[in-house]
């Protein structure tokens, strides 16, 4: 949506085809004839939507580009049949050089962010500066989803109030980010809270929004904008969600969050064996911070969510099963889990690799983070098991024991449809965070399957 709007801006003209929400896009191309076709692709995700690039191009002529996460870390899948072009990093200012090289007829092997093929050769490019005024850029073009009612009846809308993240886990893509913009601007960069509340009202003045996540990847990093913002927002009726570090929840902090009813705040536990959020994970954080904080934010009555990973290298089920009972033991309002995937271009995956914990070189991640491992780890049906059941157990201590044993037996549809109606349980009535129009987008969201 930034980008799109970035576009319009500069005369161009966008659409918007949501593959999981309507079949034909064959038709749609072939039908709209557009100059540029732009994929952003998260890494578990990519092959799908390369081969549909592939399909798409044997029967339409246009300029393929692929953008966000897994080609910012692996831009070498533009070598794929029928990639012409892969942005890498923040890409509104590079898209815009692009379609205005692309109208004008001029050659864009030179431009900035890309990585381009033509003629059987890869012009690699730098990526330019950060942009480090983020006011400067025009709102996110909410209107481009328009097409689809799915979206206009979500109850919960996003909003970035930052861009970065100072800090180097090694799970996170953050830290390659960081290497990718060495030198070329700061890593953590903010908008100022009157930007930030005029695109909050126009949020709000199309009705029906009961919650917006603030999706900044350490919204609370900075108390004195924090202050600022609550002064201005504590007016508004809606909650707000955010994401935090345990650290920056100070009882000043946790009291604003409360001002601006903040519904969740979400935070990376990840595990609990010290040593290993310290040696492997990069966090410097002790238990003792999280009891503490737990017992903070509910003082001020603000829910937390945990958000845990099992299936870490070196990690026994048994160690996945301490971390469990820890969460058990600071009862969070949701504790989160996710199962450990060795994404590109992150130091921790090349730990595993080191450690010979992949199946094979050429690894098929799920769509999915939470559904399964392509770790070859002892006992790996263990850990499928119990991210299925793990919320539950979390919130029921007396069936530890019972599920400890059952996990071991790996996945089952019982763990999982118990799982799933525990999920929305929470999300529905505990935190307020979805509605029965997002239940409605996600329900007939389709598949992509390609021959």
């Amino acid at each position: 949506m930034y980008i799109s709007s970035y576009l319009k801006a500069r005369g161009h003209q966008t659409d918007f085809f949501d593959i999981g929400l309507e079949d034909g896009v064959e038709e749609y191309v072939l039908k709209t004839r557009p100059d540029v076709v732009g994929y952003s692709l998260m890494t578990g995700m990519h092959a799908e939507m390369l081969r549909l690039n592939s399909a798409l191009k044997k029967t339409s002529s246009f300029f393929s580009v692929f953008g966000g996460p897994h080609p910012t870390y692996f831009p070498e899948c533009v070598e794929t049949e029928g990639a012409d072009a892969v942005c890498r990093g923040e890409a509104e200012e590079a898209m815009a050089e692009l379609c205005d090289k692309l109208e004008a007829g001029e050659d864009v092997t030179q431009t900035r962010n890309f990585w381009i093929k033509k003629d059987g050769r890869i012009h690699r490019n730098d990526v330019r500066p950060l942009n480090e005024d983020l006011d400067s850029l025009p709102f996110p073009d909410r209107a481009l989803l328009s097409r689809y009612p799915q979206y206009s009846k979500l109850a919960a809308m996003r909003l970035l109030t930052a861009r970065g993240c100072p800090f180097n886990c090694s799970y996170c893509y953050n830290k390659a980010l960081g290497e990718i913009y060495r030198g070329k601007g700061k890593k953590l960069r903010r908008r100022s809270v009157v930007n930030v509340m005029e695109e909050v009202r126009l949020i709000l003045s199309r009705g029906g929004v009961r919650i917006i996540h603030i999706s900044d990847d350490t919204f609370v990093i900075d108390a004195e904008w924090l202050r600022e913002f609550t002064g201005m927002y504590e007016q508004v009726a809606v909650p707000v969600t955010c994401y935090a570090r345990a650290e920056f929840l100070t009882e000043e902090v946790a009291d604003l969050l409360r001002r601006i009813k903040c519904t969740g705040v979400h935070i990376g536990l990840e595990t609990a064996d010290e040593e290993m959020r310290r040696e492997l994970l990069h966090r410097k954080q002790s238990n003792d911070l999280f009891r503490v904080t737990s017992a903070r934010l509910k003082e001020h009555g603000v829910p937390l969510v945990t958000q845990n990973i099992i299936g870490l290298p070196g990690e026994s089920i048994e160690g996945a099963m301490g971390t469990l009972r820890f969460n058990s033991s600071i009862r969070p309002a949701y504790a989160a889990v996710s199962i450990f995937q060795p994404y590109p271009g992150t130091e921790i995956a090349r730990k595993a690799e080191e450690m010979g914990l992949l199946r094979k070189n050429d690894v098929e991640f799920p769509e999915f983070f939470w559904r399964k491992s392509v770790m070859d780890i002892e006992g790996v049906e263990a850990f499928e098991g119990l991210a299925q059941i793990f919320p539950v157990a979390v919130e029921y201590p007396p069936l530890i024991p019972l599920i400890e044993k059952l996990v071991r037996f790996g996945r089952n549809p019982l763990f999982n449809a118990i799982g799933g109606l525990f999920k929305t349980y929470v999300f529905f009535l505990r935190l307020r965070y979805l509605n029965l129009g997002d239940v409605w987008r996600w329900a007939g969201r389709k598949t992509l399957r390609l021959n």
